[in-house]
């Protein structure tokens, strides 16, 4: 069985630190969109989560929420791993840290090659008032 850790970095010297993000979109309303962001050639370990936006979603009957999920391509499986961000409410040209959630497991941290970072949008109304934009980065370290 391999085990998963999480590194200790005092300092990040000698860290091969790599991100990986997207961007742009098109929101159907009352529908989930998923946008995939392809892992890293090397496995790696999600060390942080931040996101920016220089448009906020504006939809007067419903919710534009984000929600960041891993699929483990060898599982078949996703995991949460951030609470649902309010497309709403963002600060417009903020960089914001987003916490992993407390019931992630350093395993589940850990992306293999193949794996990928799933950004979920919902849109739970009829009408899109004001299409959101949005880029999510995603700190790594690389662990091999």
């Amino acid at each position: 069985m391999i085990r998963y850790f999480r590194p200790k970095f005092a300092a990040r010297n000698g860290v091969e630190i790599a991100t990986i993000g997207t961007t742009t979109f098109n929101l159907t309303p009352n529908a989930t969109l998923d946008l995939y962001m392809s892992g890293p050639p090397a496995t790696s370990y999600i060390e942080g989560i931040s996101y920016v936006t220089n448009v906020n979603g504006n939809d007067a009957d419903g919710t534009i929420t984000a929600t960041l999920y891993k699929y483990d391509v060898s599982a078949a499986a996703e995991y949460v791993l951030t609470g649902a961000i309010n497309m709403e409410t963002l600060v417009p040209h903020v960089n914001v840290s987003l916490p992993i959630l407390s019931t992630v497991t350093d395993a589940q941290r850990v992306l293999e090659v193949g794996d990928s970072v799933i950004i979920r949008l919902v849109s739970d109304s009829a009408v899109i008032d004001t299409q959101p934009q949005i880029e999510v980065t995603v700190e790594l370290a690389v662990l091999a």
